[in-house]
């Protein structure tokens, strides 16, 4: 499985993104929990609400692959589970959402410059809240609010 897609409430049957079209998802993410017997939602990491809803163009790469084609599958105003393998989401790398900004977005530990730091605070004392590890799968509730400014 790369990703998987349970439709929650349906949308309207006709509207779909094409390729590079501007969305607006609302969507909450968790971890996948591998203990939980039904591998259901774990930590949630990331949310739109009280944010507002992530607006993109989709199958562009500039989410996760498991978005992209994921969202590209839905109609407008469609509301679904997504479950993302994890090399459909980040793979080997750690992400991290930062206060303030939407997510997702990667951090490559490879592009970052070498810094000798005085001490080396733990990851979770850098101030990159809902860390993503590794190789995990993901689970995002995701509704398309809207295509190219046509609202749901």
């Amino acid at each position: 499985m790369s990703w998987r897609k349970t439709i929650l409430s349906p949308g309207n049957g006709t509207d779909m993104p094409a390729v590079g079209a501007n969305v607006k998802i609302d969507y909450t993410g968790w971890l996948r929990d591998p203990s939980n017997p039904d591998h259901e939602k774990g930590k949630e990491f990331d949310s739109s609400k009280g944010r507002g809803p992530l607006a993109t163009p989709i199958g562009k790469g500039r989410v996760i692959k498991g978005w992209d084609e994921g969202v590209l599958s839905m109609t407008l105003g469609e509301e679904a589970i997504l479950t993302i393998d994890s090399s459909y989401a980040y793979g080997d790398g750690y992400v991290s959402t930062m206060l303030g900004q939407p997510f997702p977005f990667v951090i490559d530990p490879k592009n970052i410059p070498r810094i000798t730091p005085i001490f080396s605070p733990p990851p979770a004392a850098l101030g990159f809240p809902g860390v993503i590890p590794p190789k995990a799968d993901l689970i995002f509730q995701v509704k398309l609010i809207e295509i190219n400014g046509k609202r749901a």
